[in-house]
C-alpha cells in the first residue's frame, strides 16, 4: 500500500467527504483537536490516516498527530455553524 496526501482540491474515495477544518472529538465530546490532512490509499483513495492538530493553550503549544482512520473511533463534527 502506498500513501498519498491529498492535495486541498482533492477528495478521498466514497463513503468518505471532505474532512479537513473539522473539529476532532474525543469519546466525552470534547474537542482535542482539528483535521489538518488526509492520506489515502495511492490506488483506491480511501482514506487511511488523518492529522490532527491539537493546540495547547496553556503553554501556547501546536502538535500535530498521524492517526489512523478508523470511522468507529473517531468523531469528526463540524462544529463552525
Amino acid at each position: 500500500m502506498a500513501l498519498i496526501r491529498l492535495e486541498l482540491h482533492e477528495h478521498p474515495a466514497a463513503p468518505q467527504h471532505e474532512m479537513r477544518q473539522k473539529s476532532v472529538l474525543d469519546s466525552g465530546g470534547t474537542v482535542v483537536g482539528t483535521v489538518a490532512n488526509l492520506y489515502v490509499d495511492e490506488g483506491s483513495r480511501q482514506l487511511r490516516f488523518l492529522d490532527v492538530v491539537t493546540s495547547d493553550f496553556l503553554v501556547w503549544k501546536e502538535s500535530t498527530i498521524w492517526c489512523p482512520w478508523k470511522p468507529s473511533a473517531i468523531k469528526i463534527q463540524d462544529l463552525s455553524r
